[in-house]
């Protein structure tokens, strides 16, 4: 990126209809990328260790498949739920710790091409949208490489968290929050974890979220996701 400054040079408050257009498509492109980013989480760092993780065992668990709902132009993956033991779900913290740290590389990747676009759009506004602008190649490169970062993200918890049955809650990369459903006296919850936690330790109704969060006590370890009969999942939202 060239960096120019001219404080010599005025700035013009009157805009054509071209140029509106030309910024309402800017703006556009600009906050799709941006909200899906927000969705899937690209803020915030942590540093996991590394494992291979284990397979997800759903032999002789009932396994609901549901239709991909659309979420403003993607595709939801097709969900098998299953209730998680809480055992199972502590086998599975080394993998989720995994994948988190898989992905941070790619948030701070979409983090330092973001700034740049940031830059770029405050030294010239709308104007770098013009393709004979002298940083439009270089804004484009910046653009390009946060769309990849967002992909990448994205697929990685497809496959590899809400594939094997985890919930990852709005905003749970960057608080590094996951779920795990289970069941507890014939409904639906969530074993709950955050980064950095040894252990699952507590678990929260469906609609109470992370604030709602209670203690596991060995009542709980000896009957959460053991259940013949799983009651219906259409309360899951993933």
């Amino acid at each position: 990126m060239y960096c120019r400054i001219r404080p010599s040079s005025s700035v013009s408050c009157t805009c054509s209809s071209g140029d509106r257009s030309s910024r309402a498509s800017a703006a556009t492109r600009f906050t799709s990328s941006v909200v899906t980013a927000i969705r899937i989480g690209l803020l915030g760092l942590y540093t996991p260790t590394k494992y291979e993780g284990p397979r997800v065992h759903t032999q002789g668990v009932r396994v609901r498949r549901l239709a991909p709902p659309a979420y403003g132009g993607y595709t939801e993956p097709m969900v098998a739920h299953r209730a998680f033991t809480v055992e199972a779900a502590h086998e599975m913290i080394p993998w989720v710790e995994s994948v988190f740290e898989r992905v941070d590389g790619h948030r701070q990747r979409w983090q330092k091409h973001n700034e740049g676009c940031q830059i770029l759009e405050a030294m010239w506004s709308e104007r770098i949208e013009a393709p004979d602008n002298p940083d439009h190649d270089e804004y484009l490169r910046h653009r390009r490489a946060m769309d990849d970062a967002t992909r990448t993200v994205q697929g990685i918890i497809d496959q590899d968290l809400i594939s094997r049955g985890v919930r990852l809650p709005a905003g749970g990369l960057e608080s590094g929050i996951v779920d795990f459903p289970t069941t507890f006296e014939g409904r639906w919850v969530y074993l709950c974890w955050q980064r950095g936690e040894p252990r699952i330790s507590h678990w929260h109704e469906l609609d109470t979220g992370f604030r709602g969060r209670c203690e596991l006590a060995d009542e709980h370890t000896l009957v959460m996701g053991k259940y013949e009969e799983l009651p219906d999942d259409a309360g899951l939202d993933f």
